[in-house]
């Protein structure tokens, strides 16, 4: 038996919270949050799967997490084929969540707004995998937060609105067409790379995205395998200050997989 958090098996043993409600597959009658964060929590080892925030106003926003105002830590969790208007996975406004070794599969929104859409949000994402996600993984909207240990590999990978995002050690998908960093995915700290993470199979063997049989491990040969920082310089304590944030990783040493560890 378990005696502590720490022995737990979360990607061996899945808790499914699913936002479909009437459990046939539908986009009728669902939840339109399957979580809403709360201050100071921690949500951890959880696949958030078939949220569906079609509604209006908040409920349009963060189908598989809903964060305003609220600054809770993501640990350890898959968000598979959730929607929203705005946030298919998570939306966050207002807080300085903090979201590690966490995987995005399979989301969708109305709009070009972003699988994690962070408003006024300088969130912290570490050791994180985004892959088939619909019009843009991460959309930024008046904030810079700290990106490190990703891959992002997705339709439109990073969108800023008035931000400036802190990337490093991770693997972006068109931000170095031809070698050289583009600047409108946010600021450069360097380490990053722009090459296919080589998934072991992003859709499953029901070649469906977003669904509980996503493997987005890493094959051998992968160019992020021991090309990340490792999370014990940074993990989920970092300094929320962005700024802060980007001195830390910069200092960093000890180089692990990119994206989920």
């Amino acid at each position: 038996d378990e005696v502590n958090l720490d022995e737990r098996d979360w990607s061996g043993n899945k808790t499914i919270l699913s936002g479909d409600l009437n459990s046939n597959g539908l986009d009728d009658g669902d939840s339109f949050h399957v979580v809403k964060g709360a201050d100071n929590s921690v949500i951890d080892g959880f696949v958030i799967i078939g949220g569906h925030a079609n509604g209006t106003g908040d409920d349009s926003k963060g189908g598989g997490m809903l964060n305003i105002s609220v600054s809770p830590a993501v640990r350890n969790c898959s968000f598979l084929g959730n929607f929203a208007q705005a946030g298919g996975a998570i939306y966050n406004e207002s807080s300085l969540a903090q979201v590690t070794n966490c995987l995005f599969s399979g989301s969708a929104v109305g709009s070009s707004s972003g699988a994690v859409y962070n408003n006024q949000a300088n969130v912290s994402l570490v050791n994180c995998t985004f892959s088939n996600n619909t019009n843009s993984a991460i959309y930024n909207s008046n904030c810079s937060p700290g990106i490190v240990n990703c891959i992002v590999w997705s339709d439109q990978p990073v969108i800023n609105i008035s931000g400036n995002p802190y990337i490093s050690y991770s693997d972006i998908q068109g931000s170095k067409p031809s070698g050289v960093w583009h600047a409108e995915f946010g600021k450069d700290g360097g380490h990053n790379i722009d090459d296919g993470p080589l998934f072991a199979d992003a859709d499953g063997t029901d070649n469906i995205a977003g669904t509980i049989d996503d493997d987005l491990s890493l094959q051998q040969g992968s160019p992020c395998i021991g090309t990340g920082l490792g999370r014990e310089d940074i993990g989920v304590n970092w300094p929320v200050d962005a700024k802060m944030m980007a001195e830390a990783a910069v200092g960093g040493s000890n180089l692990v997989d990119i994206a989920i560890a």
